[in-house]
């Protein structure tokens, strides 16, 4: 079961979600999950134990390689709850793998490498999927672009990048203007140049 993730700028009480919550609600396709991380690190729940385990050798993304392998060693199938039932705490003071990453060229470019490595561990079955990885890549090197001139990515880069890539997967005619639009994610512009809240 994959349930929406809320990610937040600042510690969610018991009181609930603040307004600035952004929903992590992609919609699952075990080949797309072959071109990149559809679900955050909280979004599943099992009903009965997994023969997979977590890979303690990898030094993040071992969700990934989790999600890869119950998919295509375990031939497990997802199902979606729409409802929130985890939270994501996205504080830059509190160290975040995706704060760390952010934090300069040579940490977002060791953690492409391990994306790398992920692709390699669990070649793509389809061309399109492969496809796919290529526009992951773009994110990347427009995520390095910025860092080198001292820009931070937007802090939703990434989930903002997925997003577009679900919606291209589902819509092909869409596709033809993904690096246009990962370019704006990256920088958390709508498609008018405006910051997308």
């Amino acid at each position: 079961m994959i349930t929406t993730c809320l990610v937040s700028g600042r510690r969610i009480g018991p009181a609930g979600p603040p307004a600035a919550a952004v929903p992590w609600d992609v919609g699952f396709d075990p080949l797309l999950l072959e071109a990149c991380n559809l679900l955050p690190v909280h979004a599943a729940v099992f009903r009965r134990p997994a023969a997979a385990r977590l890979d303690p050798a990898l030094p993040s993304l071992e969700d990934w390689d989790f999600w890869l392998r119950l998919v295509r060693e375990h031939r497990y199938r997802f199902t979606r709850v729409d409802e929130p039932t985890a939270v994501y705490h996205l504080i830059p003071e509190s160290g975040s793998m995706i704060t760390a990453i952010t934090g300069g060229a040579a940490a977002m470019a060791r953690f492409s490498a391990l994306v790398r490595r992920t692709w390699a561990r669990w070649p793509a079955t389809t061309p399109r999927s492969a496809r796919f990885r290529s526009y992951l890549g773009i994110m990347y090197w427009q995520a390095l672009s910025l860092l080198a001139t001292g820009q931070p990515p937007d802090p939703h880069y990434y989930l903002r990048t997925v997003r577009a890539l679900e919606h291209a997967w589902r819509n092909p005619g869409a596709e033809a203007s993904l690096p246009e639009l990962i370019a704006l994610a990256v920088r958390g512009e709508d498609a008018d140049g405006r910051h997308a809240a």
